[in-house]
């Protein structure tokens, strides 16, 4: 599929109509993308990709109640995730620019909606583990060179 399918998808995502018919095509785009296509498919796709990948954060910054039961819109996370995966793994060809404006939100309102998500959860181990990330943001906003440690 080529950018303009991709194009004409994304506005039913950013409206949570999730129809299953574009949920299916979006999640086939990624899917197909591997070590050799993904430079290209970032080249020609980029506003879309970015566009779905704003829309992530955005969807995890606010009430989960509302779409985590969908079976279709926890796929496009999970296929959202892996793709994500091969563009940091897999591929040299993208620059790292390119990537931090697709990974890294533009908008701290939702990390912090994230956060808010973890710790208003009634999952105990996501509370903790929201309790030991927002301790690494806070390290990391005080001693900014922490990001260039091996596990960060």
């Amino acid at each position: 599929m080529t950018e303009d399918n991709l194009e004409q998808l994304v506005p039913d995502l950013l409206n949570a109509s999730w129809s299953s018919n574009s949920i299916i095509k979006i999640t086939d785009i990624f899917e197909k993308q591997n070590s050799q296509t993904i430079s290209a498919f970032i080249s020609v796709s980029l506003n879309s990709v970015l566009a779905i990948e704003h829309w992530a954060w955005q969807m995890l910054s606010k009430d989960s109640n509302s779409w985590i039961n969908i079976d279709s819109c926890a796929q496009v996370f999970h296929i959202l995730h892996s793709f994500n995966m091969k563009l940091i793994s897999h591929n040299d060809e993208i620059q790292a620019d390119t990537k931090i404006s697709l990974l890294i939100p533009s908008n701290i309102t939702w990390i912090d909606g994230l956060l808010e998500q973890i710790e208003s959860s009634s999952d105990t181990f996501l509370t903790l583990a929201g309790l030991w990330i927002e301790t690494l943001s806070h390290l990391a906003h005080q001693l900014p060179d922490i990001v260039f440690t091996p596990t960060m």
